[in-house]
């Protein structure tokens, strides 16, 4: 469910906020981002983000060490009691985290919205089905 949506709030946030964002699937490969040229790419911090569920920072100095990994901030998707995915944003961790906690439980409410529309949809057809 999350790829469905991953590229167009990735886009739409990043423009707001004026951060590139990426958003991951469970296994750290981007779905989303605000420089599509990054799709299909894999995250590593994404990766010890979804096996610990623990925010990670990324700082400049470390980040110099890693390909395609920017400084930065990597949060957790959950939904359903899952981790289902990361959001990363770039840029100074100090003033990028609190928008990324922002965009996660932003994203995590368009998820259950999503779930809880296409659930209600299915009973609604099951009990016209049924007249």
């Amino acid at each position: 469910m999350l790829d469905k949506i991953a590229q167009k709030i990735a886009s739409s946030t990043a423009e707001l906020i004026n951060i590139d964002i990426i958003i991951t699937n469970e296994k750290g490969i981007i779905i989303g981002a605000s420089d599509p040229s990054r799709k299909g790419s894999l995250h590593k911090p994404s990766l010890d983000v979804i096996r610990t569920g623990i925010n990670s920072i990324q700082e400049e100095n470390e980040t110099l060490l890693l390909d395609g990994i920017r400084p930065g901030v990597t949060l957790p998707i959950e939904f359903a009691g899952k981790r289902i995915g990361t959001i990363a944003l770039a840029g100074m961790p100090s003033k990028v985290t609190q928008f990324g906690l922002l965009v996660k439980k932003h994203t995590e409410l368009i998820l259950s919205e999503k779930m809880f529309s296409e659930a209600f949809f299915l009973l609604v057809l099951l009990f016209l089905n049924s007249l």
